[in-house]
């Protein structure tokens, strides 16, 4: 008897990529709600030059970070993702991001993907991984590629969290796109900006700066009233304030 496996050639990580991203702000989207279930409180989106081929995206948070473990049994097996383990994160979110294969969907969106990360638990210790697509396009088997993880050195100061950088877009990121990203940040956002623990994304994107602007602003520059309520034992002891403070009967 011969025993074999299933083995599967890299064709099907192009396929899987564009029918799971239809359009780049997809992909981009699903990395934001990666960094909103790391519990991270920041969260920049910054892009360049994304209004034609080749431009690049960059993801940073300051969440929880992955060990290299995580990396190796999360991170980089597509289709399995630990949220399906639990359902709520340590500040009581509920995970927002699929189940890894969006994270394929994001990362196919460039040529280069590179993750940085520093995990919450250990501060000195960080990691770094590159992808290069075309080692995985040019080989028989996805198994043929070997990806090296890579140990830095960090100071405690620098924090924790994971950079996500995708270089020479295949396709071009417009306005359109820009503003289905921009909607998706503000429904994850804390939509005061009080909460300690609130979730805060900003988006950084000099050629689309009236969206960049919606996300920092929030929506407030639309709202028409601000609800203020207090309970005390009696629902009825609550004011409705116009967007001057003067309250309306």
């Amino acid at each position: 008897m011969k025993t074999s496996r299933i083995r599967f050639a890299p064709d099907i990580l192009r396929r899987l990529g564009e029918e799971l991203n239809p359009h780049p702000s997809y992909g981009i989207i699903e990395l934001v709600k990666n960094a909103y279930d790391a519990d991270a409180k920041n969260c920049v989106v910054s892009l360049s030059n994304v209004d034609t081929t080749g431009g690049t995206v960059e993801v940073s948070d300051d969440g929880d970070g992955m060990t290299i473990d995580q990396i190796e049994q999360g991170w980089l097996v597509l289709g399995h993702s630990q949220k399906l383990k639990k359902r709520c994160t340590k500040l009581g979110r509920i995970p927002a991001g699929s189940k890894g294969l969006g994270r394929l969907a994001a990362l196919r969106l460039g040529r280069f993907a590179r993750l940085e990360t520093q995990p919450r638990s250990n501060a000195s210790d960080a990691y770094r991984l590159s992808i290069d697509w075309k080692m995985f396009d040019d080989a028989s088997l996805i198994d043929d590629v070997d990806l090296e993880i890579e140990h830095v050195d960090r100071r405690p100061k620098d924090g924790h969290g994971t950079t996500i950088a995708l270089d020479r877009l295949r396709d071009r990121v417009g306005r359109v796109e820009v503003k289905q990203l921009a909607r998706a940040m503000l429904l994850l956002a804390d939509p005061f900006g009080d909460d300690k623990l609130g979730f805060q994304p900003r988006l950084v994107a000099p050629e689309f700066a009236d969206l960049e602007k919606l996300v920092a602003k929030r929506y407030f520059d639309q709202a028409s009233f601000h609800l203020v309520a207090s309970y005390d034992g009696d629902p009825r002891h609550a004011r409705v304030l116009s967007d001057q403070a003067e309250e309306i009967p």
